[in-house]
């Protein structure tokens, strides 16, 4: 079966050979120099498109690597964000309770103090 125009150009070569004969034979050199010009350019053509994508491919890579890195610094540096955020409040929080234990303790040595003298 006729699958492209490749192969339908070569069974209208052929039909041409076929039935032209040698009184054609000059207008089938033709035929054969313009579909091997048809392909050179059309290979020519594709090269060309391949390189344009691969351009285009690897300038995308190029922005989305730069976007990559960015976002994943700015994660990290919220995470150093909330973590040191965290360790001031944890530290906040100690603090609070040594002076509530301190209270305690001076607490009960003045009940101690106070029960001894009586």
């Amino acid at each position: 079966m006729i699958g492209s125009l490749d192969d339908f150009l070569i069974v209208v070569l052929v039909a041409l050979l076929l039935f032209a004969g040698d009184k054609n034979a000059s207008s089938v050199k033709n035929l054969f120099k313009a579909y091997n010009e048809y392909k050179k350019r059309r290979d020519e053509l594709t090269a060309e498109l391949r390189r344009e994508l691969n351009e285009i491919i690897n300038e995308t890579t190029s922005s989305v690597r730069e976007v990559s890195n960015q976002f994943r610094s700015s994660v990290n540096e919220l995470n150093t964000n909330v973590r040191s955020s965290f360790d001031d409040i944890r530290i906040k929080l100690l603090e609070e309770r040594i002076r509530q234990l301190e209270d305690e303790l001076r607490k009960l040595k003045e009940n101690k103090n106070g029960s001894d003298l009586s």
